[in-house]
């Protein structure tokens, strides 16, 4: 499957607008989306959005993870704040 980047950026939008942007950074939203497809997966047999994932240090993120933030910030969904979380730089 191929990946539906308009699914992919309805879950994204969807995930930001129902977690608590203070608790909600990079890590945590990467691990989300490869939830919500590994259980529409297991579910279904086939994964919601089509994304592919890459194993990185925290956990699988999804190759077009970049891509899709920065159309969403453009498009003007979507604003990304820095901020520290124990010392160290999150994107909220």
């Amino acid at each position: 499957m191929q990946l539906d980047r308009q699914k992919f950026k309805a879950l994204f939008l969807y995930i930001c607008s129902k977690a608590d942007a203070s608790t909600l950074g990079s890590i945590k939203l990467n691990k989300i989306l490869w939830l919500t497809d590994f259980k529409s997966y297991y579910q279904t047999g086939e994964p919601l959005t089509g994304a592919k994932y890459v194993k990185r240090q925290y956990g699988a993120v999804p190759a077009s993870v970049v891509s899709v933030r920065r159309e969403l910030e453009n498009e003007g969904f979507l604003v990304v704040r820095p901020s520290l979380f124990h010392g160290y730089e999150k994107h909220d």
